[in-house]
């Protein structure tokens, strides 16, 4: 299966981005993490494109999934591996 390119936009004291960024490493998958306090610009910039205003969001070969709850729900209906390019 191809590899996926998967990026996280996260922030810093977020709860929700930690327990995202555990769970893609225990599935295995490799992400780049862009840390939005120390890019501020970058944050604005996904709330306009996205229409999403909380973090984290997550992106695999630049299409928007959504968050933490939206990853999991993709788990829990069996489509996650597919999507990230994991083997079942």
């Amino acid at each position: 299966m191809a590899k996926k390119e998967v990026t996280v936009y996260t922030m810093d004291r977020c709860p929700f981005c930690l327990q995202l960024k555990l769970f893609l490493k225990r599935k295995g998958v490799e992400f780049t993490e862009i840390n939005t306090s120390q890019h501020p610009e970058v944050l604005k910039m996904l709330q306009d494109e996205t229409s999403f205003l909380t973090l984290p969001q997550v992106f695999v070969d630049d299409n928007f999934l959504g968050g933490y709850d939206n990853i999991i729900e993709l788990h829990q209906k069996g489509k996650f591996n597919r999507i990230f390019g994991l083997e079942d």
